[in-house]
């Protein structure tokens, strides 16, 4: 068998036919064969066959898009708007493929806290992991923001909030990227971005959301706050409520 013919094999029909379409350009064919890696990558993932095949596709399908445009690509069941396909196969890769968020609950219904959710993909994340969980997510950014409630604002379960979270409640300086609404380095940190443009935003203490709840996931990715966040709920008690963390 060529190696034409086993690529074939491993690509959904219609991804195939674009990418034959776009066979002469260099750069689309070398984000077609990290796509095509996805399938290795998973073999031993604890995750279902439908559910690496999915992820196959959908790697696909955003190698062979325009990497610098506006998109909307289906993950699984859902549909998802993103600032770039470039952006959006990065964070499909770190959180679908590398399962850098996989985790296990006791209960089919965990509650789970999304700190820096962005446009939403971890949020989707953990909703087809446990479709029952019920997610509260928090985005400072506004333009993620915006897009972080057109992808997941409507799912039932799923609460959100545009706001940092720190050591105290404050209105914060919050530093975003001018050129790229869809960042992963946008902080109250002035340091995480070269010449950032600053605006404000309001900051919230978790532990006041948590009112004794259990959390089975607690996952923090906010740009060097992390600390911060931890501390705080450590000083008020409410860490005992975590059961599991990533950060």
């Amino acid at each position: 068998m060529s190696r034409r013919d086993s690529l074939k094999r491993h690509v959904p029909a219609p991804a195939w036919q674009g990418a034959r379409a776009l066979a002469g350009k260099q750069d689309a064919k070398g984000r077609l064969v990290d796509a095509l890696a996805t399938r290795r990558e998973m073999r031993d993932a604890p995750v279902s066959a439908t559910w690496k095949w999915n992820a196959v596709e959908t790697q696909v399908r955003l190698a062979l898009s325009h990497p610098d445009v506006a998109c909307r690509v289906r993950i699984g069941e859902f549909e998802v708007a993103s600032f770039s396909p470039a952006r959006l196969a990065y964070l499909h890769r770190e959180i679908f493929v590398a399962l850098m968020y996989y985790f296990h609950a006791e209960r089919p219904d965990p509650f789970i806290i999304d700190g820096g959710a962005n446009i939403g993909v971890s949020v989707i994340f953990f909703k087809m992991l446990y479709p029952g969980a019920r997610v509260l997510a928090f985005e400072p950014a506004e333009r993620a923001y915006q897009l972080l409630g057109r992808n997941v604002g409507p799912l039932p379960g799923v609460e959100l909030h545009r706001a940092a979270l720190g050591r105290e409640n404050a209105v914060v300086a919050f530093y975003e990227d001018q050129d790229d609404p869809g960042s992963l380095l946008q902080s109250t940190r002035r340091e995480r971005l070269t010449a950032p443009r600053q605006t404000t935003v309001e900051q919230h203490r978790l532990s006041e959301f948590l009112d004794g709840q259990e959390v089975d996931l607690l996952k923090l990715d906010i740009e060097g706050a992390e600390q911060d966040v931890v501390e705080e709920l450590a000083d008020s008690g409410a860490i005992e409520c975590v059961q599991q963390l990533i950060v």
